[in-house]
């Protein structure tokens, strides 16, 4: 999101990240439904599974089950607004 409001592209981002982000500089448009899902993935290190990782894979499985229907629900997209000219970076003096 930072890098749209400084003019340097576009963001695709869950609509709860623009919750915990200032929206200065940046225009929000909502993804079509078709097309605005995206899959999640549960990573952990290497030989540290724990009883805690497998109760909560097993939660994040029934609970995706459940909630598939409204999957689509959560992406935005984030771009720069058009009606401001793009940030220039300032290069710094040659020695």
């Amino acid at each position: 999101v930072a890098c749209a409001a400084a003019g340097s592209g576009i963001a695709i981002v869950p609509r709860s990240v623009l919750e915990l982000v200032e929206q200065r500089n940046i225009d929000v448009r909502p993804l079509p439904r078709d097309i605005a899902h995206a899959r999640t993935q549960l990573v952990w290190r290497e030989g540290h599974r724990s009883a805690a990782l497998g109760a909560l894979r097993e939660l994040m499985v029934s609970d995706s089950r459940c909630a598939a229907p409204a999957r689509a629900a959560g992406a935005s997209l984030a771009y720069r607004s058009a009606s401001r000219p793009p940030v220039r970076a300032r290069r710094s003096p040659r020695s």
